[in-house]
């Protein structure tokens, strides 16, 4: 592993948190007693040395430290949820350690809470990673992790309070940023401490489910409309008993008038139907349309013109009359004898 003095890459973590108290809360799932979970977009070798910080919304790191890359996960497909690598950490800023305790206080108060047991602070090397599950055989592991991993236990026992060297400045050109506002797991439910001086029926509330809750309140609800029911039934019965002759006198007066009203309505009915419905009277063709009125009237402007041009004048003999003309015979007075 390299000295203090060089610079390894780097990746650098911007959260969303203002405060230390909420990098604890979001993010004491990203770390066991001896690593790191650090999300990154890279996939560093493992056994290589590397730097990490988180820093806060305002760019204040909050957890800075050195180490060794353990795990690389290319994809999302792993305990945490999201791609990135588990750094063993070598070296914290002095700053860091007491940050980095509260993480681990803060993940074996959660775990203890999830199973329902307590848990120390320290656990033993043999501590399982989030979401594994123990087998019967047990695991072998690569002899270049297994050596990484004692190197730094006895690297980082071998630190006491307030004797961590400072971290060495990242590389800014090999350093990653990478932007990471959401925890990995969300944290186990807090369930709050319950008081002994507490009601019975506190405790019994807590204890049912939803659907059972649901269920008793429905219940009481029930219980309590009972008397209501009778208290309305006593007070609306005499009132019910003397409205019920006047209702069926007021109905026997009115169904006359509501029989003359649907007549009259249905012979209103019947009359608008029947003139909406009525065949509509056309005027004549010529009249509707003015071609049709002008072609007509033109051949009836032609028909007197052309009969007062065949009819002769007064001073005009039989002669010239057109009929004589036509026929070749002149017109001659008919002498009648009388007998």
């Amino acid at each position: 592993m390299g000295g203090p003095s060089e610079r390894p890459r780097g990746i650098r973590v911007r959260t969303g948190c203002a405060t230390e108290d909420e990098f604890v809360a979001m993010f004491h799932r990203n770390c066991d007693e001896a690593s790191v979970f650090t999300p990154t977009e890279k996939d560093p070798a493992v056994g290589a040395d590397c730097a990490f910080s988180f820093d806060l919304a305002n760019g204040q790191p909050v957890l800075r430290g050195l180490g060794v890359v353990l795990t690389a996960w290319s994809t999302a497909d792993n305990p945490f949820g999201a791609r990135g690598v588990q750094i063993g950490c070598v070296q914290l800023t002095s700053q860091s350690e007491p940050v980095f305790g509260r993480l681990l206080v803060a993940r074996a108060t959660a775990d203890a809470r999830a199973e329902g047991e307590a848990r120390p602070r320290a656990a033993p090397a043999t501590q399982l990673l989030w979401g594994a599950t123990p087998s019967e055989e047990p695991m072998t592991e690569d002899s270049v992790l297994v050596e990484t991993r004692q190197t730094i236990t006895r690297e980082r026992a071998a630190m006491g309070d307030g004797t961590a060297a400072p971290v060495a400045p990242f590389d800014a050109r090999s350093t990653e940023t990478v932007r990471h506002e959401r925890p990995l797991r969300p944290p186990a439910p807090v369930a709050p401490p319950l008081e002994p001086a507490e009601p019975s029926w506190v405790i019994s509330s807590l204890a049912l489910s939803a659907s059972d809750r649901l269920a008793a309140w429905l219940a009481a609800k029930a219980a309590r409309l009972g008397p209501a029911r009778a208290w309305l039934a006593a007070r609306l019965g005499p009132v019910r008993t003397r409205l019920k002759p006047w209702l069926s006198a007021v109905t026997a007066r009115l169904s006359p008038l509501a029989g003359r009203l649907a007549a009259a309505t249905a012979r209103e009915f019947r009359a608008e139907h029947s003139a909406a419905h009525a065949p509509p009277i056309h005027p004549p063709l010529w009249w509707r349309n003015p071609r049709v009125a002008a072609v007509f009237a033109l051949g009836i402007t032609f028909g007197v013109v052309v009969s007062l041009m065949m009819r002769p004048s007064r001073g005009q003999t039989a002669r010239s009359s057109p009929v004589a003309a036509i026929t070749g015979e002149q017109c001659r007075p008919e002498t009648v004898a009388m007998a």
